[in-house]
């Protein structure tokens, strides 16, 4: 069993890993653009600029928020 066991890690740590470190990148990558793309849409509105700011702010922080996610999911 502890044979099996070394065999999968083995495999895992040459193929697996590599390709989640590329799942991660990207959905880091979408979010980054997922917030540029919001904050272009709401720089278009007439909104008050103090409205603006903290709805950005609060975007940054959902963005940063899901990459830690995204983190911890990967480290278990």
């Amino acid at each position: 069993m502890a044979e099996i066991r070394a065999r999968w890690l083995a495999f895992y740590s040459e193929h697996a890993e590599p390709v989640g470190r590329g799942v991660e990148l990207f959905g880091v990558i979408l979010l980054l653009l997922n917030f540029l793309d919001g904050f272009y849409k709401l720089s278009k509105l007439s909104w008050h600029l103090a409205y603006q700011i903290l709805m950005s702010f609060c975007s940054f922080a959902m963005s940063v928020r899901l990459i830690q996610l995204i983190l911890a999911f990967r480290g278990e």
